[in-house]
């Protein structure tokens, strides 16, 4: 049996063997990114550093003797050694186990974040499996970029169009922004549009390159005292118009001021409804106080009432007492004359 691991092949089992990768791509041009020195550099971290996350060769070979034979006795000479000894035994136990004869972490919950279990590395193959690694993610990486298409790049100088977010213009404007390249960092584009220089860097998934001869008044250069603009600053400038927020604040405050209007006229109906239904009311009692005349009553009565030193006081009835005398004759009898409709208020 081969003495190396091809995790991509599923039918190949790991017993007996080391937990490699399978031979990377060769680097690109003739380049060696992972030399014998680099190699050296990283086993010296290793051992300096003490990394509890890397097993070395005889910790490795003990915790795979105490996982095989948990009740096997303990090694050494002095009493130091076999102490030792049984630390690494209860360390293997609790927290290691054994999968086709390889050592593995187990599962656990640290701080609430739950790790899986995963394959212990050593010494020996970590350095291997980080090259390997990062090489596939190379190589993964480069296949999306031609799967998605040529990648785009511009001179600079050119004349670009940016793509303005939905968030940052009204439906009835522009998509693109006019602009030109003024320097180029890993890809990404500081641009210059007519109204000043647009602030950060833009990737080339964002613009669209221009036809030849077409300008924009854009100077060549970025003049000096130029201020810095953002990308809802400078469509604001090219469509000649007030920021969105300032929009939104103009159209909140006409809300609010129709609203209020809307109230004051409700307030308004309401009163003018409450003093017809108020006429109403009196035009009715004195019919009612007509009526209750032609039968011999009166509703006006003076109203005899107790002093304070004893004697007896005679007032003439307020609006509020002959409403009630009102209400009970309309109660007692029906009147002459038929009670007003009440509007709803």
């Amino acid at each position: 049996m081969s003495n190396r691991l091809d995790i991509t092949n599923l039918d190949n089992s790991p017993r007996d063997t080391r937990f490699m990768l399978p031979d990377p791509w060769p680097e690109a041009n003739g380049r060696e990114c992972w030399n014998t020195d680099l190699c050296h550099q990283y086993e010296h971290y290793i051992e300096r550093l003490n990394n509890r996350s890397v097993l070395f060769g005889k910790k490795r070979a003990n915790y795979r003797r105490w996982l095989n034979n948990p009740s096997g006795p303990l090694e050494g000479e002095t009493r130091k050694e076999r102490q030792f000894d049984a630390n690494t035994r209860i360390q293997a136990i609790r927290h290691f186990k054994l999968q086709d004869n390889q050592v593995y972490r187990k599962v656990e919950t640290i701080k609430g974040h739950r790790f899986p279990a995963c394959y212990t590395a050593c010494t020996w193959d970590s350095y291997d499996i980080i090259c390997r690694i990062h090489r596939k993610n190379v190589r993964v990486t480069e296949l999306i970029v031609v799967k998605g298409g040529p990648k785009t790049s511009f001179t600079i100088g050119q004349f670009v169009t940016l793509a303005i977010p939905p968030k940052n213009r009204l439906s009835t404007e522009a998509s693109r922004l006019p602009c030109r390249i003024v320097r180029s960092i890993r890809g990404a584009y500081a641009l210059l549009c007519a109204h000043g220089l647009l602030r950060g860097l833009h990737q080339a998934s964002t613009l669209k390159a221009v036809l030849d001869g077409v300008t924009f008044d854009i100077p060549e250069s970025v003049p000096p005292q130029t201020k810095k603009l953002t990308l809802p600053q400078a469509v604001t400038l090219s469509n000649n118009r007030k920021s969105i927020t300032a929009q939104q604040k103009a159209g909140a405050a006409t809300t609010q001021a129709r609203r209020d209007a809307q109230a004051a006229r409700r307030e308004l109906d309401t009163a003018a409804a409450m003093a017809l239904q108020d006429s109403l009311d009196e035009q009715f009692a004195r019919e009612v106080e007509a009526a209750v005349q032609k039968r011999g009553g009166d509703l006006m009565r003076p109203v005899r009432r107790e002093g304070s030193g004893g004697g007896a006081a005679v007032t003439t009835p307020t609006p509020a007492v002959r409403n009630k005398r009102v209400r009970k004759v309309v109660e007692k009898w029906e009147p002459a004359v038929k009670a007003p409709k009440r509007h709803k208020k």
